[in-house]
């Protein structure tokens, strides 16, 4: 399995934050990053071409030497010039 697959596949168990029916196809991407045996990523959640949970945004992150994979999971309150 690719490894952004993995982690949107944990995303989408954030249901904490998220609706019930987010699925791992509603993950995408933003930016991903692999480096030896880590990587990292950034998601966020969209419905088709719509963004939805405006201003969420997941960073996923795993550290290969530990096999661990962490989710970090940011609310944008607000951006001023």
């Amino acid at each position: 399995m690719e490894r952004d697959a993995i982690a949107k596949q944990i995303i989408a168990k954030q249901r904490q934050y998220l609706a019930s029916w987010i699925e791992p196809k509603n993950v995408r991407t933003v930016w991903f990053s692999k480096s030896l045996q880590n990587w990292k990523g950034a998601f966020v959640i969209m419905d088709g071409e719509q963004r939805i949970f405006d201003g969420l945004y997941f960073e996923a992150t795993h550290n290969g030497d530990k096999g661990e994979t962490y989710i970090d999971t940011y609310k944008k309150i607000e951006n001023k010039k």
